[in-house]
């Protein structure tokens, strides 16, 4: 027992800040790929022989670029955390890794789905050497099996262990915001903040298309449609990291409205029609290519998914 009018000494742990440390400027090194590719994804098609005037598919890169970039910041942001031990760091750095593991394993799913006929696509001029297709498609995803799945497990393990947050809280002993919230709670507001980022391309290059049960509008009214559901999904983010029921509800009722308007609509609207109303002209894809329905549904009812079983693990942690 401690003698009356003294504080409890602070518990017992293993000094982590090495690793912090080592994390951190991994954490950094991946924010500046990130914003190299960023780069290259807007001067490529510019090195390219015989480039001119931006194309329409040149213009369509530059939400992609932009995305590239804030995700280099917060990546720099969160590296730099951990590398001073900030409290906060491991909360949001653990919540990020979360949700950069799902998406891994979403890209990896999708990329095995895909890959192939894209190959089948580039390749119509001649035939490859053989076993070359195949170590393509294996090289495609054991990159991004590397990259976006054994890099954020890596990150989890060791930020989820106590003794990291501890190294950090007795190192940075000032209230920060992340006290006390769940992770959960962070990752879905994190989520449907970048789900609403994610609408961005469609109001800001792709004419505003936007899939509604079965047809595809755009002009102003899909760009309305876009902003409507980016305002519900940034109110769903602020309103159920507050904990705000509310904001819960609209959140769940809007995704699975624009899940299922958009399954509806890809079942009845090829891809190749909607990239045209992008403003994509038909040379500017692969001729021989177009994600199937079947395909695009699948992702459509898997991200859906996702989000409903990220707010049904939150609903405990609202206020009614």
């Amino acid at each position: 027992m401690t003698e009356p009018g003294t504080r409890p000494s602070p518990p017992e742990y293993r000094n982590r800040q090495a690793g912090l440390i080592l994390f951190g400027i991994v954490l950094i090194v991946t924010g500046a790929i990130i914003a190299l590719l960023a780069v290259l994804l807007l001067a490529g098609p510019l090195a390219m022989p015989g480039a001119g005037a931006a194309s329409s598919t040149d213009r369509m890169l530059v939400p992609g670029a932009l995305t590239y970039g804030a995700i280099a910041v917060l990546f720099a942001w969160l590296g730099a955390g951990s590398i001073l031990t900030r409290r906060w760091a491991p909360p949001l750095i653990l919540t990020v890794a979360w949700i950069w593991l799902v998406a891994g394993v979403f890209s990896v799913a999708f990329t095995a789905l895909v890959v192939p006929s894209l190959v089948d696509a580039a390749t119509q001029g001649g035939p490859l050497p053989d076993g070359f297709e195949t170590v393509m498609i294996a090289t495609t995803i054991g990159m991004l099996m590397l990259v976006m799945v054994a890099l954020p497990s890596a990150v989890i393990l060791f930020y989820r262990g106590r003794d990291v947050q501890a190294t950090c809280d007795a190192r940075d002993p000032v209230p920060r915001w992340t006290d006390g919230r769940p992770l959960t709670l962070l990752g879905v507001s994190i989520s449907l903040a970048l789900m609403a980022a994610s609408l961005l391309p469609a109001v800001l290059v792709n004419h505003g298309v936007a899939p509604v049960f079965g047809v595809v509008i755009d002009g102003a009214p899909g760009v309305a449609v876009n902003l409507a559901l980016m305002a519900v999904w940034l109110y769903g983010a602020w309103g159920t990291c507050r904990g705000d029921l509310r904001a819960w509800w609209a959140t769940a009722i809007s995704v699975t409205v624009a899940s299922a308007s958009a399954a509806v609509t890809f079942a009845r609207v090829g891809t190749r029609e909607i990239l045209q109303l992008m403003g994509v002209p038909p040379g500017e894809f692969p001729p021989e290519w177009s994600p199937g329905a079947s395909t695009m549904i699948m992702l459509v009812v898997a991200v859906w998914l996702s989000v409903i079983a990220g707010l049904a693990s939150v609903k405990r942690h609202v206020r009614r």
